[in-house]
């Protein structure tokens, strides 16, 4: 027999032994992206971290979730706009120092009646680490400043130039009441047909009702809203009132503080 052939088919024998045993292997996928921003990715983890949190939020208040598919949407362009946001403030040179984050922290903590020992505690025990912690609350001051718009520099204005500006269309806006406010959006796609621009509008006088009669605004906001601000119970944040559409003006200045 040809000792040369004899090796070679036992080679073959032992790669084709190998392949098969590869291809039998389970290849377990650990992650996946399911969004690129920029330069960055979202994970799917992250939204299954989110969507737990948001979860264990309204089974807490009692309120019934809206469609999982929906809420899957709303939290990844949620993450999807935090990302772009944080590429913002870290392209503006926005940076949070550590007395920052730990004078932020200590807050945090004094809001909960707690010490900043227990307020630790409590990260870990909660089955977190308090680096991570750390890093979601230094992502949401950065988040904060972007949103609020200003990036610390060093202006030196004069009188006259302060005076200028506020006579100018821009000064006025400045100067212009600030309020703080929430909304639900429902959408009227066009080509919508009346009775179901007449179905939506009966929705919303529902929604109206239900908050005039005490169900917790930012919980029905998370169930039906389709903005962006959902998950936020349609939070909108301080604005100026010469910032707000029309319809908003029209609407707020009706109001008293604190009021629907």
């Amino acid at each position: 027999m040809d000792l040369k052939k004899t090796c070679n088919k036992a080679l073959i024998a032992f790669l084709l032994t190998a392949v098969s045993i590869s291809a039998a292997a389970q290849v377990e996928i650990l992650d996946r992206v399911v969004a690129v921003v920029d330069e960055d990715v979202v994970l799917d983890s992250e939204v299954q971290s989110r969507l737990a949190a948001i979860y264990t939020q309204i089974q807490k208040s009692g309120t019934q979730p809206p469609p999982e598919e929906i809420l899957t949407q709303q939290v990844l362009e949620r993450l999807i706009s935090e990302r772009l946001q944080l590429n913002m403030g870290y392209s503006a040179g926005i940076r949070i120092t550590d007395a920052e984050l730990n004078d932020s922290m200590n807050r945090i903590a004094a809001s909960n009646q707690l010490t900043m020992e227990q307020y630790i505690e409590q990260i870990h025990s909660s089955g977190t680490t308090l680096s991570a912690v750390r890093e979601e609350i230094r992502n949401e001051m950065i988040l904060s400043r972007v949103q609020q718009g200003y990036v610390m520099r060093r202006i030196n204005i004069s009188s006259q130039e302060l005076d200028n500006f506020l006579s100018s269309e821009e000064g006025r806006f400045m100067t212009s009441p600030d309020v703080n406010i929430g909304h639900i959006l429902l959408p009227v796609p066009s080509g919508t047909s009346t009775d179901e621009a007449n179905g939506i509008l009966e929705r919303a006088q529902d929604l109206l009702s239900q908050v005039q009669s005490g169900t917790d605004f930012k919980q029905l906001a998370i169930a039906n809203s389709a903005d962006q601000t959902a998950l936020q119970g349609g939070d909108l944040g301080w604005r100026k009132m010469a910032q707000l559409p029309g319809v908003f003006i029209e609407a707020v200045e009706k109001l008293e503080a604190g009021c629907l």
